[in-house]
């Protein structure tokens, strides 16, 4: 299973989300000095060969982990954005809260998103399980993984800081086009694909264990919540 997004050059063919993952420019890996990185309970076949995976600290070091988000610049999100984890706790075997989604067509990809607001994740899964906020993943190499694309409409072109979490115990949901880093630092600079004013950062979610989690979604006027039952395909 592929779980890189191809060119988005060939996007405006229109086809929906479960047709348009394929081909894309690879991750990079090199690290830049100062890269954070944290050690924790994660496959071993991740990014590193000891199963490290990088927390960055800046715009340079996850556009440079991830080429087909942005080009590198410097800075990072402002002190303002950083504001803290709002997730709630769910205790193992508790009903998971979900995040409804609704259908998006805008021209350049189709499908489901997950919650409200100018920024939000398409998940390239069954339309019916994503729109109740139950989301399907596949067994990928260690993970459990789902490809997801994060957008931004043009209303918003500020940056961004999107944290994920499992519920009951704070572990970090992996991004990327493999499992690359966590808590990426997005610019407010146009990313290498979108046209129009939209912003778009393919890849996919990744998963150690299946469960209940949520993904923090903070930029400069507003924070939202998304939450999601992740369950085996």
């Amino acid at each position: 299973m592929d779980l890189r997004w191809q060119s988005w050059v060939e996007r405006s063919r229109r086809s929906s989300v479960a047709s348009v993952l394929a081909r894309s420019h690879p991750a990079s890996l090199s690290l830049a000095a100062g890269v954070l990185v944290v050690v924790v309970a994660l496959p071993r076949n991740s990014a590193g060969e000891s199963g490290r995976i990088v927390t960055v600290a800046s715009y340079r070091e996850t556009c440079g982990l991830v080429a087909s988000w942005c080009v590198p610049v410097q800075g990072a999100v402002p002190k303002a954005i950083r504001r803290p984890l709002r997730l709630p706790h769910i205790p193992p075997g508790q009903a998971c809260p979900r995040t409804g989604g609704t259908a998006i067509d805008n021209g350049q990809f189709r499908g489901v998103a997950l919650g409200v607001g100018p920024v939000r994740p398409l998940v390239a899964a069954d339309p019916q399980k994503v729109g109740r906020g139950v989301v399907p993943f596949v067994r990928h190499d260690g993970w459990w993984a789902v490809k997801t694309l994060w957008f931004s409409t043009p209303a918003y072109r500020g940056p961004l800081l999107i944290r994920g979490r499992r519920l009951s115990d704070g572990t970090p949901i992996v991004f990327g086009e493999r499992p690359t880093l966590i808590d990426p630092q997005l610019p407010p600079t146009p990313t290498v694909n979108g046209r129009d004013g939209w912003r778009e950062w393919p890849g996919a979610s990744f998963l150690s264990q299946l469960g209940c989690y949520g993904w923090q979604i903070d930029a400069a006027a507003f924070s939202h919540v998304v939450l999601f039952d992740a369950r085996r395909t």
